[in-house]
């Protein structure tokens, strides 16, 4: 009896092993769409840490079913870096190009935010898409002085086509943070 329970668990754990290689991860980083000058001001501006939904803060791409209220959550198709670091980074990059003579830096754990004519901060709502709908980007976000005051406080919510790929999802999500950068540019100047 045990020799046969041995080849049976022998059989189980070799066929796991023959039965094929998972697909190689994909991993995507947004890439800065800026191509204007919105204002030749020189400032300076801190792009504080972004907060976004817990549902969306993972490695893996999510996007929403488009008959049902099921979200989808990619193993294979991921963020390269932690998202709000993806966001941030590419939102600082495009607000450079917007604003050329600007001086715009990340904020760090002990950056000193009194040397900076404003403070940015972003709260993600929505960062989210639906294959062959609509990506959209929802956002709070809230320019402040270098006292804290707030001066612009905003809800910005934009949306653009998708089609069916992951690396379109990745292409339009760019779009959207540019613009949203574009729009905090305008603020700005």
């Amino acid at each position: 009896m045990r020799k046969i329970l041995l080849i049976c668990v022998s059989s189980v754990l070799l066929s796991a092993c023959l039965g094929g290689r998972s697909p190689d991860s994909k991993f995507f980083m947004l890439e800065s769409d800026a191509n204007i000058v919105v204002s030749d001001k020189k400032t300076s501006v801190l792009v504080e840490m972004i907060s976004i939904p817990d549902l969306i803060y993972r490695p893996q791409i999510v996007l929403k079913d488009k008959d049902s209220a099921e979200i989808l959550i990619s193993e294979y198709n991921r963020w390269a870096e932690p998202l709000p670091d993806v966001i941030r980074q590419t939102l600082t990059d495009d607000l450079q190009t917007y604003l050329p003579n600007a001086f715009i830096k990340l904020a760090g754990y002990t950056t000193d935010k009194s040397k900076y004519q404003y403070i940015l901060k972003v709260e993600v709502n929505h960062f989210i898409g639906t294959f062959n709908d609509k990506a959209v980007l929802d956002v709070w976000w809230y320019l402040k002085n270098k006292n804290g005051v707030t001066v612009v406080r905003e809800k910005t919510r934009l949306e653009l086509p998708l089609n069916d790929t992951y690396q379109d999802y990745v292409v339009v999500q760019s779009n959207l943070v540019s613009e949203l950068a574009k729009q905090i540019a305008t603020k700005i100047n």
